[in-house]
This record gives structure tokens, C-alpha cells and sequence, in this order.
């Protein structure tokens, strides 16, 4: 989950996976600088996360009781 500047709603993903609702370990440090301001070192790995598509509400599910 993320919540602040720069994240509407939505799942949250990466260029790193480019797959929604995934992102990566290596992804958020790249986020936290991108929300500091600060440039990225060309020597980094990850790509910031960023928010896409329309999120569902997530509910659990429970095999054995049918819901």
C-alpha cells in the first residue's frame, strides 16, 4: 500500500515488473527519492512504483466455508 503525493488509486506496480498488482523490494528506494526530489544514481536498480488501474477492494476468502 502506499498513500501520498504522486500515488492515486489503484494497484500498485513498477517498471521493474510490469505487471499490476506487483512490485519489487528494489522498487522502493527509487520511490522514496522520487518523492524526496532527489535524481536516482545511474547505479541503482528499480524502477518507482506507481499506481494503475482501478483497485478492487480486497476481501479474504475462506476455502473450507464457501465465502
Amino acid at each position: 500500500m502506499a498513500a501520498g503525493p504522486g500515488f492515486g488509486t489503484g494497484w500498485l506496480t513498477s517498471a521493474s515488473t510490469g505487471r499490476a498488482p506487483y512490485g519489487q523490494l528494489i522498487d522502493v528506494a527509487p520511490t522514496v527519492l522520487r518523492a524526496l526530489g532527489l535524481d536516482r544514481p545511474s547505479s541503482m536498480n528499480g524502477q518507482p512504483l506507481r499506481a494503475e488501474g482501478t483497485a478492487r477492494r480486497w476481501r479474504p476468502r475462506c476455502r473450507s466455508c464457501g465465502t
